[in-house]
């Protein structure tokens, strides 16, 4: 169902939560200073670090991954850009803020504006997500692309726009090369063209929808095969994504 918000100020959810969602975490992260682990990562975060920072490059260098390389190469730029820690982490509240945002926009259109104020401000006080925009760790990355996966495929579906489908497929695609899990919601992908798209014909398997559902599982496909030909050609190995798990 989508509910109809029409001169509702439909953007007061999205905009008011995720600005409250960064004001917090920006906060957080800026009180985080004082901590010791600030400027000295351990355990999961050290090996993100020290991947972005060249220290551990047994982890990836002539052998297939060890991790889904995705999260290092963002650190990896961030530092590259002439940023540390406190640059990182000020980033991971601003893609958890953006995540916020998304989901209280979702809210707004599954059940109004008063369901999304209340979606995303449940979100933007959650301690989890608060304290994980602080950690050199992947979840706030990898939450904020299935957080626009979703809601790119959402509102493609809501406004008949194939192009964003087509869009959340690939932001699909690029989550796997954060954390390969995500290819669990890969069979929505085929769902989503053959079940309830309204502008590619009455008939449930269409071939518009046909095309536009392999399309979709291509794209999403495509950057974890990339990831799996490297590991074969550079590490002997066709290993998909990464070794871990």
């Amino acid at each position: 169902p989508v509910v109809e918000t029409e001169g509702s100020h439909p953007w007061l959810p999205a905009l008011g939560t995720g600005l409250l969602a960064l004001i917090v975490r920006v906060v957080y992260v800026l009180d985080l200073r004082h901590s010791p682990l600030f400027t000295d990562p351990i355990m999961d975060a050290q090996i993100h670090d020290g991947w972005a920072r060249g220290t551990l490059d047994f982890l990836h260098h002539q052998v297939p991954y060890f991790r889904a390389p995705l999260y290092p190469w963002f650190l990896e730029a961030v530092y590259g850009a002439g940023g540390g820690y406190l640059a990182a982490r000020l980033v991971q509240a601003l893609l958890s803020a953006l995540t916020v945002a998304l989901v209280a926009d979702l809210g707004r259109r599954f059940g109004g504006v008063v369901a999304g104020l209340f979606a995303g401000a449940l979100l933007a006080l959650c301690w989890p997500s608060i304290y994980f925009s602080g950690e050199l760790l992947i979840v706030t990355f990898v939450t904020a692309l299935a957080a626009l996966c979703l809601w790119l495929l959402v509102v493609a579906a809501q406004e008949d726009r194939p192009g964003l489908a087509l869009a959340g497929a690939a932001v699909l695609g690029v989550a796997a090369m954060a954390r390969p899990t995500v290819l669990a919601f890969a069979p929505m992908l085929l769902w989503l063209p053959l079940r309830t798209w309204p502008g590619l014909g009455a008939r449930r398997l269409a071939g518009a929808r046909v095309r536009l559902a392999a399309a979709m599982v291509v794209l999403c496909l495509l950057p974890p095969a990339a990831l799996t030909v490297r590991n074969a050609v550079v590490g002997h190995d066709a290993v998909f994504v990464a070794s871990q798990g």
